[in-house]
């Protein structure tokens, strides 16, 4: 994947903002195709050559249809800077759409790490264990050593902690019973 991410390929644009405006309205059929070409440059290229000669060559029309259509309306809506022509709403507009990418893109690049992190830290702990059985060699004559599995060995460890308990229970029994009377009569 190339490490440049790709221009947005589209602009939004609402049919109402442009039609509700008075200078728009106003135009000519010529001089409305000319801002729409305009637009269209100026979002792909960001900007196009104001003198109108070379706006002419440079979007392949007859100079005489471009030098009447270029009117004071049509330049209206951009800026001349350099001697390009830009238009300083795609400009917002494409600043806004790249702010939004860099904030989602640090969001996802956030995220990938705590997600590594806990990866790692849940890794780190599964790689921390604790051997519940020690290893024995087998002696020369032996083939094979009958040895628990890890389940016995639990199950093993809870009946020796319940005998246990259970023994030092039986045990204070017995020693309050032979420290009863009854006991010490015999």
């Amino acid at each position: 994947m190339a490490d440049k991410k790709r221009k947005a390929p589209a602009y939004q644009e609402y049919a109402s903002d442009i039609l509700a405006n008075r200078t728009y309205r106003l135009m000519t059929l010529q001089e409305k195709g000319l801002f729409d070409l305009l637009r269209r440059e100026c979002w792909v290229n960001a900007s196009v050559p104001s003198d109108p000669p070379k706006l002419a060559r440079y979007l392949g029309l007859p100079a005489d249809e471009v030098d009447g259509a270029l009117s004071q309306s049509v330049l209206s809506f951009f800026e001349i800077n350099d001697g390009e022509l830009r238009s300083p709403d795609l400009d917002q507009y494409r600043q806004i759409l790249n702010e939004r990418n860099k904030k989602q893109s640090d969001g996802g690049s956030n995220g990938g790490k705590i997600t590594q992190l806990k990866r790692k830290g849940s890794l780190e702990a599964n790689l921390q264990a604790t051997p519940k059985a020690s290893l024995k060699l087998l002696s020369r004559d032996e083939m094979s050593r009958d040895e628990m599995s890890k389940d016995e060995l639990v199950l093993k460890e809870v009946n020796s902690l319940s005998n246990n308990s259970l023994d030092t229970e039986l045990q204070e029994w017995l020693d309050d019973y032979e420290q009863s009377p009854l006991c010490q009569l015999n």
